[in-house]
């Protein structure tokens, strides 16, 4: 494909200019942006729509219409337009999406015009993406009378735009043809009739008669309606049966649409009537041509081209389309049929993926959703397949399959970023799908800067990949018959292949066990040691630890492993490390140490700190280890807040630390500056219980706001209390 063309002419084109000695930094990074901005301006935008109502009481006075996006991935900017006529819906109020600060939604109506128009602006400063699903916005309308359509203005000037960034760069993206990516709703006490073209899986070569039926159909005055077919595989012949119920203004015709498409167009208007349900609306006659080949019977409407009025010439409500007109085949019985599944041990299925069938025009010809199905061409034997898709009724033809996925990004820790490491310097190599999905900036090369990312998306510092939140294996096939296609997905960053979808990944580990007592203070700073209680050697650690909020709050965190990344979120510490020269420890060695703020009086029996199943730790190998346990201390606050006292506070020269010990131990008394940085070591020895005073010359210091700590650890047992104290 063209695609592919350009993109092998323009790697060759960078790396021979790499090889160049003129050729600067600057030069290559140009080339690389129009290299991707090239790929990006083949991303579909958004398909927005707005809703309909279709029951509404005439004088409502406030309605809630919901405007929903699909495929809103990778968006960093976005000009959408609405208008309405506003003799029959008034515009009252709009809720932007919260999770898109910085939207506005401005009304305008020009005066003397019953045009009122919508405006919805949005720039950010990174790509964002939502669900499926998700709401843009939800407006409230009155409502006076009739039908009250809502469109997008597309159509006459307005801008109906959406951008993506490519490396700085806004860069939009393709919305053509405009209808099928905003999709029109409003408001109307009543809907348009449901009409049918039919399924014809295996038609003779030769005459063939085409019914479409109709329901609802319910005191019309008038009908428009498109349908589209292809002239390659079926011929009309100019003739057609109306309903009897119909007067001689129902016509048939015959027009071109594009390529070897053609459409029929069928007109009727008079005094208003109904049709029972079932009823045949006319039946159209055609010669099937082409065995083997099959064509859409396709209701065709980029907003007025279908369309039904009531017998006061009141348009009726017919949005979304797909709702009120069902289109049809004639055709083959070719399909294309397969297995979706995740590239783990156990090839766990996947349900719930939408699979867009696209041709080699990049024409989505058809689209479903991986399921539970049930084949029962065995009697008495049924056999239970999950991750299920098909395409029945299609062309012998070269496709490509889009996938999105409806499932969470997953499973993915700092073992898949020792595999990308271990990759890196060449102790292992990634081939295949792994390989794919550990290149998670779409650089073309897999190195620390992947392995960096995937850290700062498990801590929660980043919630996106650029290449997005799954990869697929082969997608390309070529249908001939009934032809079986069975591929795999990876969520991004799972180099080790082994997450296990809806399980958590990883070993449930024995939760910390308990060393000693700390004894603090309430409102003490207490460094909390997490230790080992076995000998480890350690290449990644993934860790996700919660706390009591109502007890304590984490205010920093301390380790001897170089680049641990640390992000404290929703009541949970999540911590990743991973490095290719594993970490040697033994037991009593600490791990990391957490820096506590006691908010409350706290019992040695409290819960403070817990890990989840979220946690993992792997061996140099990336080998995951499946036993192994960690221990810390419980915290007790003590009763007798003059443990440790000083005066003068606030003081000038001199001060007076008196300080009481309740057991033996090694006594270390710190003050610091109100950076956190030590400014003076005032005791650091063994003593016994018992009561203490010193004197300390603080005449070096300058004014300002210091911290006096003293801890006392004997054993398992320890003991914090700091004061603040001001000259």
């Amino acid at each position: 494909m063209l695609y592919k063309y350009i993109s092998y002419e323009l790697t060759t084109l960078i790396m021979r200019l790499i090889t160049r000695q003129y050729c600067t930094i600057k030069t290559i990074l140009s080339l690389f942006l129009v290299f991707f901005s090239f790929f990006l301006n083949a991303q579909d935008a958004p398909i927005a729509t707005i809703s309909s109502i279709t029951n509404a009481i005439p004088g409502s006075s406030s309605l809630s219409i919901p405007v929903k996006v699909n495929n809103f991935n990778n968006i960093g900017q976005f000009t959408l337009t609405m208008k309405f006529d506003t003799t029959k819906v008034r515009f009252v109020s709009a809720i932007p999406n919260p999770s898109l600060s910085g939207m506005s939604i401005s009304y305008s109506s020009p005066v003397g015009n019953t045009q009122g128009k919508l405006i919805f602006t949005y720039t950010a400063s990174s790509n964002k993406s939502l669900s499926d699903g998700s709401e843009l916005a939800n407006l409230n309308f009155s409502y006076t009378t009739a039908t009250g359509t809502i469109s997008w203005a597309y159509t006459y000037g307005a801008i109906c735009q959406y951008k993506t960034y490519v490396g700085v760069s806004l860069t939009a993206l393709n919305d053509n043809p405009k209808y099928l990516f905003y999709i029109n709703g409003g408001i109307s006490n009543r809907s348009a009739p449901f009409i049918f073209a039919p399924i014809i899986p295996s038609p003779h070569i030769g005459n063939l008669s085409i019914p479409l039926t109709v329901n609802n159909f319910s005191s019309i005055g008038a009908l428009t309606l498109y349908l589209e077919y292809d002239t390659t595989v079926i011929k009309y012949q100019n003739t057609f049966t109306k309903n009897a119920a119909f007067n001689s203004s129902f016509l048939v015709g015959n027009s071109a649409a594009t390529g070897s498409k053609k459409q029929i167009v069928i007109q009727w208007y008079g005094t208003a009537l109904s049709l029972t349900n079932g009823a045949v609306l006319c039946t159209l006659n055609f010669i099937y041509l082409a065995g083997g080949n099959y064509t859409d019977l396709k209701f065709f409407d980029n907003g007025p081209s279908c369309e039904y009025a009531d017998g006061s010439g009141n348009v009726l409500i017919d949005m979304p389309i797909s709702d009120f007109y069902n289109n049809g085949k004639v055709g083959t019985g070719n399909k294309l049929r397969g297995q979706l599944s995740y590239n783990n041990s156990v090839s766990t299925p996947l349900n719930g993926f939408t699979i867009k069938l696209i041709d080699s025009a990049n024409v989505v010809v058809a689209n479903t959703t991986t399921a539970t199905y049930i084949d029962n061409s065995i009697p008495n034997n049924p056999i239970v397949k999950e991750g299920y898709y098909e395409f029945p009724n299609i062309y012998n033809k070269n496709y490509s399959l889009r996938i999105n996925s409806s499932m969470m990004w997953g499973g993915v820790n700092s073992t898949d970023v020792l595999r990308i490491l271990q990759h890196t310097v060449g102790f292992d190599f990634l081939t295949d799908l792994p390989k794919i999905a550990a290149d998670v900036n779409l650089s073309k090369a897999i190195n620390s800067t992947d392995a960096l990312l995937i850290q700062l998306r498990t801590v929660g510092s980043i919630d996106q990949f650029q290449a997005g939140d799954w990869v697929y294996g082969d997608t390309n096939v070529s249908v001939n018959g009934v032809t079986t296609h069975d591929f795999k997905a990876l969520a991004t960053g799972d180099a080790n292949q082994s997450y296990i979808p809806s399980v958590s990944k990883g070993i449930v580990y024995t939760n910390f066990l308990k060393d000693g007592i700390i004894y603090a203070s309430q409102n003490d700073i207490v460094e909390l040691p997490i230790k080992v209680n076995d000998f480890l050697s350690l290449g990644a650690v993934t860790l996700e630890i919660l706390y009591d909020a109502n007890l304590i709050d984490v205010i920093g965190l301390n380790s001897s492993l170089n680049n641990l990344k640390f992000n404290i979120i929703n009541e949970k510490i999540r911590i990743v490390w991973a490095d290719c020269e594993a970490v040697n420890f033994q037991p009593n060695d600490v791990l990391l140490t957490l820096k506590l703020s006691l908010k409350t009086r706290i019992s040695s029996s409290a819960n403070l700190i817990s890990f989840t199943n979220n946690t993992e730790f792997a061996d140099g190998n990336g080998n995951i280890i499946d036993f192994m346990n960690l221990k810390t201390s419980n915290i007790e606050t003590d009763e007798n807040q003059d443990i440790l006292s000083i005066f003068p506070n606030p003081f000038n020269d001199k001060i007076t630390i008196n300080y009481i010990l309740p057991f033996d131990g090694t006594v270390k008394l710190k003050l610091y500056n109100y950076t956190g940085s030590c400014v003076s070591e005032l005791k650091n020895e063994f003593q016994i219980k018992g009561y203490y005073s010193l004197n300390f010359d603080a005449n070096f210091l300058s004014y300002g706001i210091y911290m006096a700590t003293i801890s006392l650890k004997n054993g398992e047992n320890e003991f914090f209390k700091t004061i603040k104290i001001v000259k």
